[in-house]
């Protein structure tokens, strides 16, 4: 076998120790559990994302069915709409990881 032949078969086995390493390092992180404060976080959000999309469901449904409250609940659901992502922020940066 030549030099350069031996140089770069060299280097095919180092770049394929090093993505095999990548890879087992990618399998061990991301099959741990979440921390307690990455389950919370999670938690809030979700908790967040399902009042929101309620919210906008009872909307909908009031101004479809022309019922009389659907002004006032199109309403409130606009300031929820500003109030529940700044609270749930708030939320979140308590349990923030130090």
């Amino acid at each position: 076998m030549s030099d350069p032949e031996k140089k770069i078969q060299d280097n095919e086995i180092s770049a394929g120790s090093a993505a095999s390493a990548n890879e087992s390092h990618d399998q061990v992180s991301s099959g741990s559990a979440p921390s307690g404060s990455s389950r919370i976080r999670r938690i809030l959000a979700i908790c967040g994302i399902v009042l929101l999309v309620g919210l906008y469901a009872a909307a909908f449904i009031a101004a479809l069915t022309s019922s009389p409250g659907a002004d006032r609940l199109f309403t409130f659901c606009l300031a929820m709409t500003v109030i529940v992502p700044v609270f749930l922020w708030i939320l979140l940066f308590m349990f923030r990881k130090k």
